[in-house]
């Protein structure tokens, strides 16, 4: 540590740019949001840092994450694409009518042709 154990912000400024390293806020971020295979993380209004050294991009986000379970999308990618070709929806809706619909992509279009979802 320098100084004591304290940090002057303007030499820990200079050290870095020495070394190629620069940082650079991203304003006005509304949401991160990270998705594994079974969770997903939302965070709100967080900060979010760009850290870029040597053409490689890391960001640092710092915030407060809720965790979710992730649900689990059990229907053939080609059914979801169907149903969002013919009816002009979001995979969300297209999904919940597969599910209202037991898989069946005919099924789903009709319920949402029809306003059937429920």
């Amino acid at each position: 540590m320098m100084g004591g154990g304290r940090f002057n912000e303007k030499n820990v400024k200079m050290m870095m740019k020495k070394m190629g390293i620069s940082t650079t806020d991203i304003p006005d971020v509304e949401e991160v949001i990270i998705l594994t295979k079974d969770k997903e993380y939302h965070i709100k209004m967080p900060q979010v840092t760009v850290i870029e050294a040597k053409d490689v991009k890391t960001y640092q986000v710092i915030g407060t994450a809720e965790e979710r379970n992730r649900e689990k999308n059990s229907y053939a990618q080609e059914d979801i694409d169907l149903v969002k070709s013919q009816t002009g929806v979001a995979d969300e809706v297209a999904i919940k009518a597969l599910k209202e619909s037991d898989g069946m992509p005919a099924e789903a279009i009709d319920k949402i042709l029809n306003k059937k979802l429920s």
